[in-house]
């Protein structure tokens, strides 16, 4: 299992409008990228996760847990 940042939504207020139709295809096509990613077992952790730390913290042990299994 991998562990993954997700970075927070960018601010949308100051863009055009062509800015902020290329931003929902950005953000639809990243969303189908982290559905897929998890599908495939990584381990995805958001920025805006209220205990960023602790899990990114939890990803890595249950990674390192995983490689010991795998020897």
């Amino acid at each position: 299992m991998v562990a993954v940042d997700v970075l927070p939504i960018p601010d949308r207020s100051r863009l055009t409008r062509e800015q902020r139709i290329a931003l929902r295809t950005l953000l639809a096509e990243r969303s189908d990228i982290l559905v897929e990613l998890r599908h495939a077992g990584v381990e995805v952790v958001a920025w805006t996760d209220p205990d960023i730390d602790v899990a990114m913290r939890l990803a890595a042990l249950r990674q390192r847990r995983m490689r010991t299994v795998r020897r």
